[in-house]
């Protein structure tokens, strides 16, 4: 397996970002905290992606897309002759959406990897699925998200949080169970999307949601429920990293690959119907008992 950062001198790489959803600016901070020497561009600093970066990018340097569509990519692309690679997160075929959705997200993906020299993985697994390809690379050998050194302290009911767009591989389904199945306990659902859901123990917010209003949502909760399908990575998973929750998550390789030893993980397998339940409640137990 290849690592990115042996390949390349990071002093040599544009980091560029020309999307608008939260992810991609999360993703360009934990960037910018890994690699300070590198050079980092947003679209709002850019007309059409270009703007005055021409220095930077006709230079002998590296172009790393995040998060960035084909409709962006072109421009740039050839408006210089840079070697570009391009963040790869979900596996070929991965089907986030349905119907002509899925399809949209497959053309715009196979006209990603038709613009670019090479491929970016944050997952192994993931890495592993893109056959014959010679330009591919893990990311690094670190970690992506650095872990919270804040101790977590709990209110004395306990706020579960669920995170993410509403979409039929994260299961939200599930984390409603737990709800039905644990009235004494406050849970909170944002999910962009999401039919409402009636429960006195449960909140559901189904609304877009600033920079500001996602630290305060992870701030005043506890533990972190994402019950997932399948998944190649995720961002809310990273944020509870960094945000010291606990986090309750099936053992898939997208985030068995990040744990990184951290106590503060709860792993259950998905095939087990009572899986999701003990992990649950193992982090309320261990909660209670750091408080």
């Amino acid at each position: 397996m290849k690592i990115f950062d042996d390949a390349y001198p990071i002093e040599k790489i544009n980091f560029i970002y020309l999307g608008k959803s939260g992810a991609g600016y999360r993703d360009m901070a934990r960037l910018q905290q890994k690699y300070p020497q590198a050079l980092f561009f947003y679209k709002w600093e850019s007309v059409l992606g270009i703007k005055s970066w021409a220095k930077e990018l006709m230079s002998n340097r590296i172009n790393v897309y995040v998060h960035s569509s084909p409709f962006n990519l072109i421009p740039v692309i050839f408006a210089c002759n840079n070697t570009h690679y391009l963040f790869v997160h979900n596996p070929p075929r991965f089907e986030s959406r349905k119907s002509v959705y899925n399809l949209i997200d497959q053309i715009i993906l196979i006209a990603n990897l038709s613009l670019i020299k090479g491929k970016i993985f944050l997952t192994s697994s993931v890495y592993e699925k893109y056959k014959n390809s010679e330009y591919k690379y893990m990311l690094s050998k670190a970690p992506f998200a650095k872990k919270s050194e804040t101790i977590k302290i709990s209110n004395k009911v306990p706020c579960v949080l669920f995170f993410g767009r509403y979409l039929e591989y994260k299961n939200i389904d599930a984390f409603f169970n737990l709800a039905i199945k644990n009235p004494s306990i406050k849970f909170s659902a944002y999910s962009e999307g999401c039919p409402q859901i009636s429960l006195e123990n449960l909140k559901v917010n189904s609304k877009w949601l600033s920079e500001k209003e996602v630290d305060e949502v992870f701030k005043e909760s506890d533990i972190l429920v994402l019950p997932y399908r399948e998944v190649s990575q995720s961002g809310p998973f990273f944020l509870g990293i960094e945000k010291g929750l606990k986090i309750v998550v099936p053992n898939l390789p997208g985030f068995t690959e990040h744990a990184q030893g951290n106590p503060g993980i709860y792993f259950y397998n998905p095939n087990d119907p009572a899986g999701l339940d003990n992990a649950f409640l193992d982090a309320v137990e261990n909660l209670k008992t750091a408080i």
